[in-house]
């Protein structure tokens, strides 16, 4: 007997719920509960301010800059817009609202009306479940918000580095020195450090003499007897060395302080420049072009183990580089927004697209 009830209130159940889809599922409730989520106003994708949001949109742009998919940057915003709070403010709202509970009462009288054994009580329930799916349904799908509103009027920290779309290992992108520590005199005069000459602003040959006037010693000249083995290939190697073209007009910074921050960044570095801009201007822009960047931090900073000596500087520098020499710097391992103690207004930098389209060579002297 137990068993024929529990069947019967199961036939009972499908029939009320096929009967409430029914009375939904007609075009003029559609349209009505349409325009209902219009005015809810809903935006599930507004621009990144509290930390979690912050975090995604910098992976998202991170995403783009390692694949130039605009689309794999939409998809990573999609996943991780974990709504939590909203979702249950939105909830709220449709609850509380005028249009739901007069919805739920007319179409729970409907329902009642055909099936008058039906518990009034879970025929309301039932009927405000369903209708609550459809408001959210409709609201999600009025939404006129894009993933990508996620990354509008936010500021982040770019970060860029020469020969990063071509390296292998970070070892690749950092300086190379003799002796013990890396120094003014020891630090390996290779592409690495041409690059960061290059972003300098420094030619080799005021390099080679400001060095030669702070410590008294001329790296590019042939060792004494019984100077340190290596004193003849750095000689070689800076005989050898070739200037990477230009990209600003003059030193970004004071030259004494230039190669005073490579003598205290002991253990070596990786040339960038960081810098402040818009994340959507980034994202959009025409990546054939070079772009300009007035104002940041030449960095002296070894990603490997946090340490280096940045510096500040207020010039502009002309970056002809791909995309792939791009990287979010809160992204990356041991960031240079963090390890310094720097503030935010270190970073600050007016940044502008250039009329300027590089091709390959241009770009490969960066990567020289």
């Amino acid at each position: 007997m137990q068993d024929y009830y529990a069947q019967e209130n199961e036939m009972l159940n499908e029939q009320l719920a096929a009967t409430l889809e029914a009375c939904l599922d007609v075009p003029r409730i559609g349209a009505m509960i349409e325009t209902f989520a219009k005015s809810m106003r809903f935006t599930r994708f507004r621009p990144a301010r509290h930390p979690d949001e912050l975090q995604a949109a910098m992976e998202a742009m991170s995403d783009f800059l390692e694949e130039g998919d605009v689309d794999s940057c939409e998809q990573s915003i999609r996943s991780s817009n974990v709504q939590g709070e909203e979702m249950a403010e939105l909830i709220h709202d449709v609850r509380q609202a005028d249009f739901f509970d007069a919805l739920v009462r007319a179409t729970s009288a409907v329902v009642c009306e055909r099936y008058p054994a039906a518990d009034e009580s879970g025929v309301s329930d039932m009927t405000a479940s369903r209708v609550l799916d459809l408001s959210i349904d409709a609201v999600y799908r009025t939404d006129p918000s894009t993933p990508l509103d996620v990354l509008n009027n936010v500021t982040m920290t770019f970060c860029a580095i020469p020969g990063m779309d071509e390296a292998r290992t970070e070892k690749d992108l950092a300086t190379s020195h003799w002796a013990q520590d890396s120094g003014c005199r020891t630090i390996k005069p290779d592409k690495v450090f041409a690059r960061f000459l290059q972003l300098a602003g420094v030619s080799s040959q005021t390099w080679i003499a400001t060095v030669h006037e702070l410590t008294g010693e001329k790296v590019d000249a042939e060792p004494e007897p019984d100077a340190p083995h290596w004193h003849s290939e750095r000689a070689a190697m800076w005989r050898d060395f070739v200037d990477l073209p230009p990209i600003c007009d003059g030193p970004i910074a004071d030259v004494y302080r230039i190669v005073e921050a490579v003598e205290t960044a002991g253990r070596g570095f990786t040339p960038c420049i960081a810098f402040r801009a818009d994340a959507a201007r980034m994202l959009r822009r025409d990546w054939s072009r070079s772009m300009t960047v007035s104002g940041g931090l030449l960095g002296l900073h070894d990603f490997i183990n946090g340490t280096g000596d940045p510096i500040r500087f207020e010039r502009k520098v002309t970056l002809s580089l791909d995309r792939g020499c791009f990287e979010v710097a809160e992204t990356m391992k041991n960031p240079i927004t963090e390890a310094h103690g720097f503030g935010e207004e270190w970073f600050r930098s007016r940044v502008a697209d250039t009329d300027h389209v590089y091709d390959a060579s241009t770009a490969a002297s960066f990567a020289a």
